[in-house]
């Protein structure tokens, strides 16, 4: 059984409270693009993340799959949830400042 999830709000709305403590997450993160992304958890609720604001915007390919890895690699470095969103954040900043779907990250 999962106890994370992640989604996208361009495909939904926040799930509520009470959808994700019946599925048993401990953490769910929707992303939301340009406005960055909400992490939920129990004992906090929902937390808004800004995006980190960059120069331009040269190619947005590959920026949720940038965000997903970052998250992954901070969690397996075991980051805090938090954190480890900070951290996809940062890659996918990185990811849309290069022309492209393959950046040297």
């Amino acid at each position: 059984r999962a106890n994370w999830a992640v989604g996208s709000i361009n495909e939904s709305s926040l799930p509520t409270e009470a959808l994700m403590r019946k599925a048993g997450l401990k953490v769910c993160v929707m992303t939301e693009g340009t406005r960055g992304q909400h992490l939920w958890q129990p004992q906090c609720g929902w937390e808004h993340q800004p995006a980190i604001e960059v120069p331009s915007v040269l190619d947005s390919t590959g920026a949720g799959d940038s965000f997903l890895a970052g998250l992954l690699a901070g969690l397996r470095r075991g980051l805090s949830a938090t954190d480890a969103c900070a951290l996809g954040s940062q890659i996918a900043a990185c990811c849309i400042q290069t022309q492209g779907a393959w950046p040297q990250l």
